[in-house]
């Protein structure tokens, strides 16, 4: 079919859209040699033609001349000042055609083999990115990844399982049935200082990657423990009388959180904390819940007693933003009884 008869074909379905939709265009707005053209076709008989049967139909009148109708060079669609009424109709018309052909069939991403549902991203999570940027390991990473490692690294803060076991779990969703290789890997890791932690990327088969992307599946494995571990640290305050109070900062978009926990000499847990913004700060023991807020920036001061040696308790600070931001960090007593 040449390129002349396939215009014909598209402007006869456009003239069958708007024949269809008549209620929606504007009233008085088209041309009359156009509106006699669309009302001669009944809607109903169109039901039952194909393209093919409505062009038949309007090269059978002598009144549709393709010079007429069918070319947008030789004669305009509408009189002087209709035009744009006539166009918006033809863009609206595109955009309805080619919006159900994307629902129908969804574009891929260059990295997608297959149609992936994703879930939406929390605003809250996207909120802690700059400090996910700037963690200590060998490559930079995605910052999908990042967000996840940072969801999955504060469900596991919350449970009593091992440092291994934690970083294992914080990244097994990620490499399905790979629970072996996560474990060995995981030993590596813990074992390494951080400072020599390519070490755990290289071998004489797979040299150091440049980037996230062209990392062997070993390779990522081993970046994202190494992530998730640094995430964990980040979140962890491990308190003992004998050393002191102990600091963190996590920055924001916002500015910086900082935290300064100490224990005193009754065995209490007291946290500090310094917020960029209006917030609370919630610290839950086994019996008991403390929480202190303010509406604006500043410190905050938070404090538990009766608390048992060796055990972990969990605070919880939220900002007073859009998407109430929150982070979960984990206050641990080291002291014996």
């Amino acid at each position: 079919m040449n390129r002349e008869s396939e215009a014909e074909q598209f402007m006869s379905w456009l003239l069958q859209q708007l024949a269809l939709t008549d209620e929606e265009a504007p009233s008085g707005s088209l041309d009359p040699s156009i509106e006699a053209n669309s009302q001669s076709l009944n809607p109903l008989e169109l039901n039952n033609k194909n393209e093919l049967d409505v062009e038949t139909a309007l090269n059978s009148e002598g009144q549709a001349r393709r010079s007429d109708v069918f070319s947008f060079r030789d004669t305009p669609l509408s009189k002087p000042g209709e035009f744009s009424v006539v166009q918006d109709r033809f863009y609206s018309l595109i955009k309805r055609r080619l919006r159900a052909e994307i629902e129908q069939k969804p574009p891929l991403f260059p990295w997608e083999g297959e149609l992936l549902d994703y879930e939406a991203e929390p605003a809250s999570v996207r909120f802690w990115m700059t400090q996910l940027r700037q963690l200590d390991v060998p490559l930079k990473l995605p910052d999908s990844l990042l967000e996840h490692l940072l969801e999955q690294c504060q469900a596991v803060l919350q449970s009593s399982l091992q440092e291994g076991t934690r970083l294992v779990r914080a990244v097994e969703s990620l490499f399905p049935n790979q629970e072996t290789s996560l474990n060995n890997l995981a030993s590596l890791v813990m074992a390494a200082p951080a400072r020599s932690s390519e070490a755990a990327l290289v071998t004489k088969d797979a040299p150091l990657p440049v980037d996230y992307d062209a990392a062997t599946d070993t390779q990522k494995m081993a970046l994202s423990l190494m992530a998730a571990r640094e995430i964990i640290e980040n979140l962890t305050l491990s308190v003992s009388r004998t050393h002191g109070p102990v600091s963190r900062e996590w920055q924001t978009e916002a500015g910086p959180i900082r935290l300064r926990a100490e224990s005193s000499e009754s065995g209490s847990l007291r946290v500090r904390g310094e917020l960029p913004c209006g917030g609370r700060m919630e610290f839950r023991g086994m019996e008991s819940e403390v929480m202190a807020q303010r509406p604006d920036a500043g410190l905050l001061s938070v404090e538990l007693f009766d608390l048992a040696p060796r055990r972990a308790y969990p605070l919880e600070v939220s900002l007073v933003l859009p998407d109430q931001p929150m982070l979960f960090f984990q206050i641990s007593l080291l002291d014996e009884a």
